[in-house]
């Protein structure tokens, strides 16, 4: 391929460095070619330029991408906080519930089972709900990425990932329903 600009074309060349070479290495390489290579305008020390694909086809959207991602963490943390927050309050006004269950023969572990089955309940529910907003927002990514960017036609909507965020979705919840089980041992 080519890049045009103004009056100066500028060959694209796309090459794959074998494992131990250099950026050096292959730069005197490709100072090396034959033909159209070797015309002063393209064999000038500023004339070539060696980066790596990833960078010359997505360019610098790995820190946005990992802004992204550690915005969703955080959300991820602080929904996680919030639904422990709101369990142990749920389990510290059922107080009473759950002294009557006890006085009626219903065991500790009972009663954390039943919260633990509650709380991963309230969990894959609203797992199940994010879905379509993830589409939704899958849709907006699309409508914004810019068309130049390498791969921006191929973002789409991956089943493992999905399966890995309910997973992770599901073990939050236990994780976070276990403060609520220990109180209510009391």
């Amino acid at each position: 391929g080519q890049i045009v600009t103004g009056r100066w074309v500028f060959p694209i060349v796309i090459a794959r460095m074998a494992r131990g070479v250099t950026a050096t290495e292959a730069y005197q390489e490709l100072l090396q070619l034959p033909g159209a290579m070797r015309s002063p305008k393209y064999t000038e020390a500023s004339g070539i330029r060696i980066t790596p694909l990833r960078h010359t086809l997505v360019g610098d959207m790995r820190r946005i991408i990992l802004l992204l991602a550690a915005g969703a963490f955080i959300v991820l943390l602080v929904a996680s906080i919030n639904i422990a927050s709101l369990v142990l309050t749920r389990v510290s006004a059922r107080q009473r519930e759950f002294a009557i269950r006890r006085a009626l023969g219903a065991s500790n572990r009972d009663i954390a089972r039943q919260i633990l089955a509650e709380t991963v309940l309230l969990s894959a529910l609203a797992f199940v709900a994010t879905i379509p907003i993830a589409m939704w927002t899958l849709d907006a990514i699309r409508a914004w990425v810019p068309i130049r960017m390498y791969g921006a036609d191929n973002i789409a909507f991956d089943g493992r990932a999905v399966a890995a965020s309910g997973v992770f979705s599901l073990l939050t919840a236990m994780l976070f329903s276990a403060a609520p089980l220990w109180s209510s041992r009391g």
